[in-house]
């Protein structure tokens, strides 16, 4: 929930993407442009490319990466059961502070992998299923280890959907 007091944006309890507009009809908001924040400056998501080894009809892999939260239309969800993954390409190798994965509520917790491969299983997995609990808003946090420098992200579901509205990935 957002609340506008003297032009003042105050963020609450939100998921909100970095391309949203602000929310300016309800009758008890006053009217802003915009709400941000620190996040959103620091997120390099959407310098990044997405592919996937499947998809679910128009569930596409770059709708993780557009800036907007999510509906079920504009998420990725892989398009049968289990061993499919999602790429998240870098623009350059780079050590990652803290990944970021907004979920959908009936996703499959992935094991997520990190390295210069471009073949998930070549590189080092930096979290298991049992490690990409979800919070009480349905979202992921995966911290690579500090010393760590690689080109490419994997998201892989085992045996059911993986579905993702959002992620953001913060750089050191």
């Amino acid at each position: 929930m957002f609340r506008s007091t003297d032009n003042v944006c105050s963020l609450y309890r939100a998921r909100v993407s970095q391309s949203w507009s602000g929310y300016a009809s309800a009758s008890e908001a006053n009217t802003f442009a915009t709400c941000y924040s620190s996040w959103a400056y620091r997120d390099i998501s959407h310098l990044t490319t997405v592919t996937a080894t499947s998809y679910y009809g128009s569930r596409l892999p770059a709708h993780t990466v557009d800036g907007y939260y999510c509906n079920f239309d504009g998420s990725y969800c892989t398009s049968v059961y289990g061993g499919h993954a999602m790429k998240v390409n870098l623009p350059e190798p780079m050590a990652i502070r803290v990944v970021r994965v907004q979920a959908w509520s009936n996703t499959q917790l992935p094991e997520v992998f990190f390295g210069n491969s471009s073949v998930y299983s070549e590189n080092p997995m930096i979290a298991t299923r049992a490690e990409t609990t979800l919070d009480p808003y349905y979202v992921i946090t995966v911290n690579p280890p500090q010393d760590m420098v690689g080109n490419f992200l994997f998201f892989r579901s085992l045996s059911s959907y993986f579905h993702a509205c959002e992620i953001v990935i913060i750089p050191f």
